[in-house]
């Protein structure tokens, strides 16, 4: 059975089976919130369409937060691989929360396509986007223990 080497332990698994992780990380509190980083891998087909993907994933928030407004939204590349970054807020006052989301699509023999989703209070968007923009631009993938 191959290793999978996670976060501080190993793990053998069976052949076939899928990494689904969702990696977090968070920062210290500040204003009475944790910002975080959130990354999640999904494997696609080759009749993935990324911009249908994104779009129905903001339809599905738009739909089940209230108060969803999107501030902003690019599409373009990183390298070879086409992505989408969407800005957007929602919830009102001192809990309004702003979130940016990084799609890339990685083809190949094993395409999939990773979602970096970025979370914070609104109001702490000074404080926190510039350290976040860092850690966006400091993502490479590879196929590392990839399963």
């Amino acid at each position: 059975m191959p290793e999978f080497q996670g976060s501080g332990f190993t793990l053998e698994v069976p052949e076939g089976c899928v990494d689904a992780s969702v990696y977090t990380f968070v920062f210290p509190e500040q204003g009475g919130f944790s910002a975080n980083l959130m990354i999640r891998l999904e494997k696609v087909d080759e009749a993935f369409d990324l911009q249908d993907y994104v779009k129905g994933q903001l339809e599905a928030l738009k739909q089940n937060v209230e108060g969803f407004e999107l501030l902003t939204q690019a599409s373009g590349k990183r390298g070879a691989w086409d992505g989408v970054m969407s800005v957007y807020e929602w919830g009102s006052g001192v809990t309004r929360m702003r979130q940016k989301q990084v799609v890339l699509l990685i083809p190949g023999e094993s395409s999939r396509v990773y979602i970096l989703t970025t979370t914070d209070l609104a109001s702490q968007g000074a404080n926190s986007d510039p350290v976040f923009d860092q850690m966006l631009r400091s993502f490479n993938a590879n196929e590392s223990q990839l399963m």
